[in-house]
């Protein structure tokens, strides 16, 4: 979904996913960019290999054992002072909870806190709240930028930067 925001922003884009069916479609639709099926683990790539790693809504589907394993991933992966960037359900958006609890895409998820996603190998972390991904208009996004420190948001998002 959120392809379209990003596709012609970096100079590669590269994608994984646990559904094939997902990598499917997003190769359809983003001819230009990589995609591959992804089951768990060590990510596909080498050390040091992007920028930035994005991760939106993925983390709640994880098992909370193996989250710390992904997070140490998407830094392993950033070159030198790059930036990982989750996005995650806030669990503490009482609507938020409820679309979650009656999403059958969702079935699996467990929410967490943004502290449960901090990881001891990042430079620094910043995290805020926000009312939709992307924003909508230029009214929610000032609502977000004057808020987001709030846990009022419907998603928040977290930015961590690998070692220099």
């Amino acid at each position: 979904m959120l392809h379209r925001y990003v596709n012609g922003q970096f100079a590669t884009i590269d994608g994984i996913d646990s559904s094939q069916e997902s990598v499917r479609v997003a190769a359809e639709n983003y001819p230009t960019n990589c995609y591959r099926s992804y089951s768990g683990g060590r990510l596909p790539y080498d050390d040091g290999t992007f920028d930035v790693t994005f991760a939106a809504a993925v983390f709640h589907h994880v098992a909370p054992v193996h989250r710390p394993l992904l997070a140490r991933e998407m830094l392993r992966v950033l070159r030198r002072g790059g930036l990982a960037i989750i996005v995650e359900h806030n669990p503490f958006n009482l609507i938020t909870r409820h679309i979650v609890d009656t999403c059958e895409l969702d079935r699996d998820a467990i929410l967490l806190r943004p502290a449960e996603l901090m990881s001891e190998e990042a430079q620094s972390a910043y995290t805020r709240t926000i009312l939709s991904i992307p924003p909508i208009n230029k009214l929610l996004f000032r609502v977000d930028d004057l808020l987001g420190h709030l846990p009022l948001g419907a998603q928040y998002y977290l930015l961590a930067q690998a070692p220099l």
